[in-house]
């Protein structure tokens, strides 16, 4: 779902960010590495199954997020960031250190 490329390289990147829960996403898998969908739902607050799972497939198309289902009985699923995905470290760590700092 990648949107049209504007002059601005935030405006690129800024559309990813249309929900806080995106961001809840990326922190949760940052800090466990890997998680399933019954883990992350338990870990975001207010989160629907079906928001969940649109973010999720948002992530999945646009590389920063990749699933790796094991052969178990029943299916296991595990969500995980990619290079790209971990890169947002550095994003939310400066939003973090403005939001301490100024609100």
């Amino acid at each position: 779902m990648k949107k049209t490329i504007k002059t601005c390289p935030i405006e690129n990147v800024s559309w990813l960010f249309h929900d806080v829960y995106t961001i809840h996403i990326i922190k949760n898998l940052l800090q466990k590495k890997k998680s399933r969908f019954t883990n992350l739902k338990s870990e975001i607050a207010n989160i629907c199954d079906g928001t969940l799972a649109k973010n999720i497939k948002t992530l999945e198309k646009e590389g920063i997020i990749e699933k790796e289902e094991l052969k178990t009985f029943p299916p296991t699923i595990n969500y995980s960031l990619t290079k790209k995905g971990k890169d947002f470290s550095k994003v939310l760590k400066n939003i973090e250190d403005y939001s301490k700092k100024y609100i």
